[in-house]
């Protein structure tokens, strides 16, 4: 007779064994498909370079049973010198289909608006509270404005930005608080295009 485990301590032990382990475990019984798939989906990675995201969407669209899962989401591209694109829009459709999402890391993109006029209907009600990540990004300001007004961000953190503003832009322009009401703990570090600097930036 097989001993019974809580579905607790199942999910517990399915932390601690590694990823081969997780995929064995998913063929052993009905009582280890549950633990196994939540430790195996609850990091969605996508580079952007190499899978358009449009063809994410759709993926993402037919596979309803693993999106439950997902509670971290990162999105990458790889150097400075080739950001792909994120469009704000699409980020924003990405993480309505997750209704457990708690964090998000975007690195190595320029992340833009598809128009000067984004829908007012554009919000990610399924997200109450999240932990942000915008790493190594180049940006505008309403780019950044609608990222942090339209997203419940209680945790920002910011190793680098690089900032598209004018240069006699006053940065009390720029930032307001209402872009900052829902954050708790905020790490950052920010950089504005500056063309008389060593490599073209300058920190604030």
């Amino acid at each position: 007779m097989t001993p019974f485990l809580a579905p607790e301590l199942r999910l517990n032990i399915a932390r601690f064994v590694d990823r081969p382990t997780l995929l064995a475990l998913r063929l052993a019984s009905q009582d280890w498909l549950g633990p196994a798939q939540v430790m195996l989906f609850q990091e969605f990675r996508v580079s952007l370079l190499k899978r358009p995201i449009q063809h994410i969407l759709r993926f993402l669209e037919s596979s309803s049973h693993l999106r439950t899962y997902v509670t971290h989401l990162y999105l990458f591209g790889e150097g400075w010198h080739a950001l792909p694109t994120l469009r704000v829009e699409d980020l924003f459709m990405l993480l309505n289909l997750f209704p457990s999402i708690r964090s998000v890391t975007i690195d190595l993109l320029e992340v833009v608006t598809a128009s000067s006029a984004v829908a007012e209907d554009l919000v990610v009600p399924s997200a109450a509270q999240l932990r942000v990540v915008l790493s190594r990004l180049t940006m505008d300001k309403a780019t950044l404005n609608i990222l942090l007004t339209r997203i419940s961000v209680t945790e920002l953190h910011i190793p680098t930005l690089r900032l598209a503003i004018a240069d006699s832009e006053p940065l009390q322009h720029f930032f307001h608080l209402e872009m900052f009401k829902f954050i708790r703990i905020l790490n950052r570090r920010a950089r504005r295009h500056a063309p008389g600097s060593p490599d073209g930036l300058e920190d604030f």
